[in-house]
């Protein structure tokens, strides 16, 4: 291969004739028109994948044109038109894989449309090709719109494997308007491709995913959200437009971008693990000093609640020899930023950074994908529900927050009965009235103020105004989901007075369906399971004065491959209603991955449930993924899971949730949380003990789990005010320990508080966890959870704890134990095993002494009906105020007294039925079903 320089040429250029025998032009002349060669054997330039071709976008006034200038108008060389080529803009760079190609063809000048002012139009380039990884320049030189002639380019490709046309500006980018004219290769058999780098054998790609999983490249998110200090920000190139190099290695993909910059990308749910190689780009290797090319990079982790963790940071300079890799688990994180900054120069000069090789590691269970989001989605806004409920006469309180640390909160326009606490950005009150309010919360984030309008409903008529307590089939059952299963639990309830402590729901999850729908459409139950039809299995189930409730899915096929509910929102409500169905779980398998499907899919059953002439309850089971607490009330769902499958294990692996996965997943959510709209954290495995099915799956240290690990969950589900499932297998009843767990009252009054409030994180530090939880009476629980494999010693003072004053004295219960504590002041020390959960319940302590620490267990303690009344004696304490609070089946409050009577006498106006009294004094809270 010879070398032609440019001086050699335009010397020679007055008298050069090209013969060519593909039909090239011999000669040039004013008004000629030159078509392409034809024949099997001929590949048009034009015809290749043009986008990977580099160009001067000057704010997007250029561009790369198959048949056309730049500008879009026809090829113009010298007067002659040619009506093929390639059309760009310096400086621009196209790589070629040749295939096999024999020979490139071409002519090369400015168009005669640019500019021939002084200094515009001057263009060097530069034609190499790549041998056995190995570069050669063939041609070279520098071309003019003031030229008299056009260079002609005829390149032997033989043994070749790449072939780049690099086309540079000379002292400015000014009417470098330059075509390829007429250009075509000669192949014998695969035609030749455009190609993002040369691949010279020390190219890093994106490994291939693990089973299950797909690596997908940063590169492939909305690049235009983020942002850039310089140029525009490239995918799978650097930021001026060549191959991603960092150190001699060429990376296939990845993000080039310059200093300042900042990329957000959303995790939404499914994402495990990122990945990247940081580095300054090799292109400014020679531009590179102590004085420039230096600059610093931050990727940290932001939870829904604000918190941050930064888990890489440093400079790096155009000097560094090594590139540092970043390797991150992002599990249960919301936010993965990448932040790059200018360095200690002082400035962005040469501060071309690249992200190489980055991906994030995701598994697809009809999940949304990863996005990248501007910063300002990041923080704008409020992070917060606006749509809220409470019950007339029955504490209400809302935690108001901004999605920016930095945002001031107001609220106003509450109506009479509730009060802005700004110190703690709670609403909180009581409103006596039924009715349907509006007001606002007004969130001023660097001098804007933007209003949020607030639904608040006051109803005793609430769908779901407590979380559900009861049982669902999967874990352990699976397709062996009968009626004669359904009795089972039924009996284990009254046997072991579950019911008596709340636990009233029995629900059917997936297979419980026959093969098919009826002919008229309509959903069937498996008659070899269901004999009876599903009507007199819900009719049992309410005999025995509990809910029941079935599963379906938004989609046309369940998870498990039974029928779905889409297209079908009407005929399977009025079935539903037909049957006596009381709650709906509905799944998201098989459906589309974005929120908007969602959101329409799910108001449609929502809306069909209510047209049925029955209170169905809608249990969203869309796994979290698109983020249902944020919209779950408005389409009319009552609760919503808030992860993937919970697994029976401490620690799960991949995407199955463990006690410590239900941790992270729950802990930011508190703000979203109300009565009749529940973060639902999945079925509890209480009782599985490693015996379940899919339960099984997925976990890293199990499964089952210990005693104390079980308690913890059961701990934290009660403190988070979760809807709670069980899911063993009633066939093989359960154990003594795991039924003293389920038969905690004081515990479950905890979750049943009727202000419906999930526990707020107070902190996460060196492997303890602390959650504190507001309730009805005024009382604050505190959870201690310890993440250590041994046993710690925890200090926790109340000026951690906004609910709690450092100046007060408390009477303290311990939960778990449901015994009496000493009384506390300023905080508490304890002693908590690993894995274990320590619950506190704590009461302002009166100003008047009591010798009765635990009132609700003294002798003569009851609860009973008489007439249309419920009396409560609790003999001997005159001195401790006591809150009673009266139920129906549903957990709609009929009835409220607060009181310092040792007997305390509460009319309930509904009538005759069963009902659930609470009782809370000092502490301590107990329930007791009374028929009346």
């Amino acid at each position: 291969m010879h070398m032609i320089t440019f001086k050699k040429w335009r010397t020679a250029m007055a008298t050069l004739l090209l013969a060519s025998p593909l039909g090239f032009a011999t000669a040039q002349a004013d008004g000629v028109t030159v078509d392409p060669p034809t024949g099997d054997s001929i590949c048009l330039f034009s015809s290749l994948d043009l986008t990977k071709i580099t160009y001067y976008d000057d704010n997007s006034k250029n561009a790369v044109q198959a048949n056309l200038t730049t500008f879009g108008n026809p090829i113009v060389l010298k007067d002659t038109t040619y009506t093929t080529g390639v059309g760009t803009h310096a400086e621009s760079k196209a790589i070629i894989k040749v295939n096999g190609a024999t020979s490139f063809h071409a002519r090369l000048g400015v168009d005669d449309e640019a500019s021939t002012a002084d200094a515009h139009g001057v263009v060097p380039y530069t034609i190499s090709v790549y041998k056995d990884g190995s570069q050669e320049t063939v041609m070279s030189g520098t071309i003019y719109r003031t030229d008299t002639f056009t260079v002609p380019v005829d390149i032997d490709l033989t043994d070749c494997d790449y072939l780049v046309l690099l086309l540079e500006t000379g002292s400015v980018a000014w009417a470098d308007q330059v075509s390829w004219a007429n250009a075509y290769f000669v192949y014998t058999d695969i035609a030749p491709e455009t190609a993002d780098y040369v691949d010279t054998g020390n190219t890093v790609d994106i490994p291939e995913a693990a089973e299950g999983m797909e690596n997908i490249p940063l590169s492939s998110l909305e690049l235009e959200n983020a942002t850039c200090g310089w140029s525009t920000i490239q995918a799978n190139k650097s930021i001026d437009g060549n191959a991603i190099t960092l150190k001699d290695t060429i990376y296939s993909s990845g993000v080039g971008t310059h200093s300042e910059g900042t990329i957000v990308v959303k995790l939404n749910g499914s994402v495990t693990r990122f990945y990247t190689r940081v580095g300054i780009d090799d292109e400014v290797e020679s531009s590179a000093s102590s004085s420039n090319a230096i600059c610093d990079y931050l990727v940290y982790l932001q939870a829904e609640s604000g918190a941050t963790q930064t888990v890489a940071e440093g400079t790096i300079s155009g000097l560094d020899t090594t590139t540092p890799e970043i390797d991150v688990d992002v599990n249960g994180w919301k936010y993965l930023i990448l932040k790059i900054t200018n360095g200690s120069d002082g400035t962005n000069a040469y501060d071309h950074v690249d992200w190489a090789n980055a991906y994030l590691e995701f598994q697809d269970q009809n999940s949304t994908r990863p996005a990248i989001i501007s910063e300002d989605d990041m923080t704008a806004g409020l992070a917060t529900a606006q749509t809220v409920f409470s019950q007339p006469g029955v504490r209400f309180m809302h935690k108001v927050r901004a999605s920016s640390a930095d945002a001031v909160v107001t609220v106003d326009g509450l109506p009479e009965g509730l009060t802005w606490n700004a110190e703690r950005q709670i609403v909180d009150g009581t409103v006596e009235d039924e009715g349907e309010y509006t007001y606002y919360a007004h969130v001023t984030l660097d001098g804007t103020t933007t209003d949020y309008p607030i639904s608040f409903t006051v109803s005793d008529d609430l769908s779901l105004p407590i979380p559900f307590m009861g049982w669902l089939s999967w874990n352990s059952v699976q397709d062996e989901v009968s009626e004669e299963i359904v009795q089972s639990v039924v009996t284990l309830f009254e046997e072991n007075d579950l019911d008596d402590c709340g636990w009233n729901t029995i629900m059917l999850d997936d297979w419980w369906h026959a093969s098919s729908r009826a002919s008229d459409g309509k959903p069937q139950p498996n008659a070899t399971r269901f004999p009876n039809g599903m009507a007199s299995v819900a009719d049992y189930v309410h005999n025995k004065g509990m809910k029941f409730g079935l599963y379906t899915d938004a989609a046309s096929y369940t998870c498990a491959g039974a029928f779905g509910s889409y297209g079908y929102e009407t005929i399977d409500a009025n079935t539903y209603a037909d049957w006596g169905i009381d709650i709906v779980k509905c799944d998201y398998c098989n459906a589309p991955s974005d929120v908007e499907t969602a959101k329409t899919r799910y108001k449609a059953l929502a809306d069909a449930f209510n047209a049925s002439g029955r209170d169905i309850m809608l249990y969203i089971c869309e796994w979290g993924v698109r983020e249902p607490w944020k919209w779950g009330a408005e389409v009319g769902g009552v609760c919503w899971r808030i992860s993937q499958d919970v697994r029976d294990c401490w620690i799960g692996s991949g995407t199955g949730v463990g006690v410590t996965q239900s941790i992270d997943a729950m802990k930011d959510l508190a703000a979203y949380q109300g009565v009749n709209r529940f973060n639902d954290a999945d079925m509890l495995c209480t009782g599985l003990r490693g015996t379940g099915k899919s339960s099984n799956d997925l976990c890293a240290t199990g499964p089952g789990m210990t005693d104390d690990e079980y308690r913890t969950q059961f701990a934290l589900w009660c403190m988070w005010s979760s809807p709670m499932a069980l899911s063993f297998d009633p066939r093989n009843g359960i154990n003594a320990t795991d039924l003293a767990i389920i038969q905690n009252k004081e515990m479950i009054a905890l979750n049943q508080d009727k202000m419906g409030q999930q526990a707020d994180l107070i902190s996460e530090q060196d492997s303890i966890v602390v959650f504190a939880k507001d309730l009805e009476n005024g009382d604050v629980a505190i959870a201690i959870v310890n993440l250590d494999a041994s046993t710690r010693n925890v200090t926790l003072d109340f000026s951690d704890i906004p609910a709690l004053s450092v100046d007060s004295t408390y009477t303290c219960r311990d939960v778990q134990q449901q015994s009496a504590m000493d009384d506390v002041t300023g905080g508490i020390t304890t002693s908590v095993k690993s894995h274990a959960t320590n619950v506190f319940r704590l009461s302002l302590k009166s100003s008047i002494p009591s010798s009765i620490s635990s009132p609700l267990s003294q002798q003569g303690f009851s609860i009973v009906g008489k007439d249309s009344n419920i009396v409560v004696n609790c003999p001997g304490t005159d001195d401790l105020s006591k809150r009673v609070i009266v139920c129906d089946d549903l957990g709609r409050v009929v009835a409220t007294a607060t009181s310092n009577a040792s007997t305390i006498t509460v009319p309930v106006k509904t009538g005759s039925g069963v009902y659930m009294t609470s009782v809370t004094c000092n502490a301590q809270s107990t329930s007791k079903k009374v028929k009346l």
